[in-house]
């Protein structure tokens, strides 16, 4: 009798059967987040809610046994650091739980106007995990850049574009015809405003030096062209990389001092994925082509130079 009274653990792809528990305001929290990410994962979840794990995971699962949202399966190592142990422990078990919102999420949120507006409902899984990863790498910029922008009455992210809605055409009869960086955003600095692309690079890529070349074309287009300012609204940017680790971070450096134009190369700021950790504009953490020293991204106080203002 006392064994059948037990509760039977629900698998974690599996929705619970019966009447779900209540969904709370704070799990509605967590949901307005997946709506306006798209796609976050347990640990993004809990960064920016500034909610533990262990509470994100149970608010969670009342959205997932509601039907709100999608645990996306993919395996721990199609998510591991490129530059980190290659041990057989990444062969087992599975990745942090990450969420994509169901139709029927993204109508609740509608209803309640807490989405703007619903989106065709992306389908990932083990055979886009690579893509998966490039992703969340672009969510975490953005939840590095909320997070910082907590810590001051006077900064702020004011716009953020990514995929699609990043791309910039260059109104231009030959090639290049637009250029694609994974999100552009501004961001507010009391009297100045950082103006920024950025470049989420998981240095997995095949024809990766290829690949750079038309990117160092297409920026070099975008800043010659005029349409920096019709688009942004600001006459300069910075072009900011993100890569998995120093290795890969300083082997870019060197190519974009190589193969761009003195002007362009002085664009970019390269920095290793673990500068998002801290969530600081402050830290000399960055490496600029041709410079042996590392840079805050931004030198307090708020005074913006010429790239980073209008």
């Amino acid at each position: 009798m006392e064994a059948s009274s037990k509760r039977t653990r629900v698998g974690r792809y599996t929705r619970a059967a019966g009447p779900a528990k209540t969904l709370t305001p704070l799990a509605l929290d967590l949901l307005e987040f997946v709506g306006e990410f798209e796609i976050l994962s347990v640990p993004l979840l809990a960064r920016v809610s500034d909610l533990s794990q262990k509470a994100v995971r149970r608010l969670m699962r009342v959205c997932f046994d509601h039907g709100l949202v999608s645990i996306v399966a993919v395996p721990r190592a199609l998510l591991a650091d490129p530059s980190g142990s290659n041990s057989a422990a990444l062969a087992f078990g599975s990745a942090p739980n990450i969420f994509v919102l169901t139709a029927a999420g993204q109508k609740l949120l509608h209803d309640l106007g807490r989405l703007e507006r619903t989106r065709p409902v992306k389908r990932y899984g083990p055979q886009n995990g690579a893509f998966l990863g490039h992703e969340l790498l672009i969510k975490s910029v953005r939840c590095f850049l909320m997070l910082a922008s907590k810590r001051s009455e006077q900064e702020s992210l004011q716009q953020w574009r990514e995929d699609a809605d990043a791309a910039i055409s260059l109104d231009n009869p030959g090639a290049p015809k637009q250029v694609r960086p994974d999100a552009w955003f501004t961001y507010a600095l009391g009297n100045a405003t950082l103006v920024a692309f950025l470049e989420a690079d998981k240095g997995t890529e095949r024809g990766s030096a290829g690949r750079w070349r038309d990117k160092l074309t297409q920026y070099e287009a975008l800043f010659t062209s005029g349409r920096l300012k019709v688009v942004t609204g600001f006459n300069n940017a910075r072009i900011l990389v993100i890569a998995p680790g120093a290795e890969r971070r300083d082997r870019l450096s060197a190519f974009i001092k190589a193969q761009a134009s003195a002007f362009l190369a002085d664009r970019f700021w390269l920095a290793e994925q673990t500068v998002l950790g801290e969530p600081s504009l402050y830290h000399p953490l960055w490496r600029r082509p041709g410079r042996n020293e590392m840079f805050p991204l931004i030198m307090p106080p708020h005074v913006g130079d010429n790239e980073a203002s209008t």
